[in-house]
Formats: structure tokens, sequence, C-alpha cells
């Protein structure tokens, strides 16, 4: 797996932007739809008294998640991959 995703890399690279980008619109429409389905009241911004907090915790997390793509893509293979290892992907499997 590790070679793939170095082949691809090499092959097909990826702006990091973009990356992210991608990552998070699917995470925005699974999230969207789960709350559709569900009823929520006040989508898609959520209540208004905490709407500030909830833009605060999505800039945040860009940012975050852009310093943690770059991190990896910097890195080589045997550096990365206890950084890999903390990634969001994997937090549940523990």
């Amino acid at each position: 797996m590790d070679l793939f995703a170095q082949y691809l890399l090499v092959t097909h690279p990826i702006d990091i932007v973009s990356l992210i980008f991608i990552r998070m619109t699917f995470s925005l429409f699974v999230s969207y739809a789960y709350l559709y389905s569900t009823s929520q009241s006040d989508l898609p911004f959520g209540p208004r008294q905490h709407r500030w907090i909830l833009a605060l915790r999505s800039i945040l997390h860009y940012f975050v998640l852009m310093g943690f793509f770059i991190a990896i893509r910097h890195l080589t293979l045997v550096k990365a991959e206890p950084f890999s290892l903390d990634g969001p992907s994997d937090a549940h499997e523990r």
C-alpha cells in the first residue's frame, strides 16, 4: 500500500489544498445527509448562538489538517509512518 501511494505521488501529484478540499467536501456532504435524515434543526450552520465557535472550529481544523498533510508529504516514508498511524483515519481502530 505504501509503495502504491508513493507511486501515485510521483506519477500523479495532487496539490495539498486540492486534497484537503476534496476530503472536507466529502465530509460535508455525508454529514449534511445524516443531519438532514435525522431532522436536525438549524441546518446547515447550526444554532445561531454557536455559529461563531463552529466557524472557528472549522477554520482551525482546516489549518491543522493542512499542516498534517504537509508534514506527511515532505517526510520520507520511514519518518512519516508514525505520523500516519496517529492520523484521523486510524483513530477509531485503537
